[in-house]
């Protein structure tokens, strides 16, 4: 899982690279390759909401637009009164403010579900109208972007609040060697993975398409990293698995030590873990 904003920024990231302001609803080769993506996506992404959903494209538009711009208890929190029905790059330019006004209503929670096929048609859209042929698959939006979209392992380490010697001894825990060790960049593919690993429980994993679906009994634990950081440290784990009120003592850090060792021995190899690893941690610590 992604976090909204995590995932606002990596759209913002591909359509600058498209340089998606070029393109309005209006250019007739637009409104053909978007009609097509729409229904692409719709029949592989959401065909249990297809009777729910509008027929085509430009009515779908039209009717999120409607949706936002209503009242929903008297807070009118977005307004879409610049939103032209022909551009959708300044409903991409609000978009932060958009999913935090999503994430804090769950009436309108809808909202982000519509936003997300906007998002996926408006880039496919795009992509389909530079290559010239119709682009509508994950793997292809992947291939397009891995060129393009690359990231330093420096920078990861900075994003998930761990040093770059701490992600080498990540890396060599998941796959028993750091295969980008001698890499200067990931390319998005490769970080999509990556991430996937560390931080999708095994469980919720989708393996069809490296995706998955939040069940509902770990809602909370995927909204808990979305809001606190993806990584906890020794004590933190320490502390939730003992259901301690105060710090850890030297005695909870030798007890955690022989009960999770045999069972994780990478827990004294590193102090800080992804929050996949610590859920497994924590729950351990909890059964003793």
């Amino acid at each position: 899982m992604i976090p909204l904003l995590n995932f606002i920024t990596m759209i913002k990231i591909f359509l600058n690279i498209l340089n998606q302001n070029k393109y309005s609803l209006e250019l007739p080769v637009y409104r053909k390759y978007s009609a097509m993506v729409y229904q692409k996506i719709i029949e592989e992404r959401f065909s249990e909401f297809k009777d729910d959903l509008p027929d085509t494209f430009e009515d779908f538009v039209e009717k999120l637009k409607n949706y936002c711009n209503q009242d929903f208890h008297g807070d009118r929190s977005i307004s879409f009164d610049e939103f032209e029905s022909n551009n959708l790059s300044c409903i991409v330019e609000k978009s932060e403010d958009i999913m935090r006004f999503v994430s804090s209503n769950k009436e309108i929670l809808s909202l982000s579900f519509g936003f997300t096929i906007l998002f996926y048609t408006h880039i496919f859209t795009i992509i389909s109208i530079k290559k010239r042929t119709l682009v509508h698959s994950k793997d292809e939006l992947l291939k397009f972007f891995d060129k393009k979209v690359q990231f330093s392992q420096t920078a990861i380490a900075k994003e998930w609040d761990i040093n770059n010697d701490t992600l080498s001894k990540w890396f060599e825990i998941m796959y028993q060697t750091n295969p980008f060790a001698n890499r200067k960049k990931i390319n998005l593919s490769e970080y999509l993975r990556i991430y996937n690993d560390f931080f999708i429980l095994e469980k919720d994993k989708r393996h069809n398409d490296n995706d998955f679906m939040i069940p509902e009994d770990k809602i909370d634990f995927y909204v808990f990293a979305a809001v606190k950081g993806k990584t906890y440290k020794k004590s933190e784990i320490i502390e939730l698995g003992f259901d301690l009120d105060e710090k850890a003592t030297t005695k909870h850090y030798t007890q955690a030590r022989k009960f999770l060792l045999e069972k994780f021995p990478y827990y004294t190899l590193i102090d800080k873990f992804p929050n996949s690893w610590a859920l497994e941690l924590i729950n351990e610590l909890k059964t003793k």
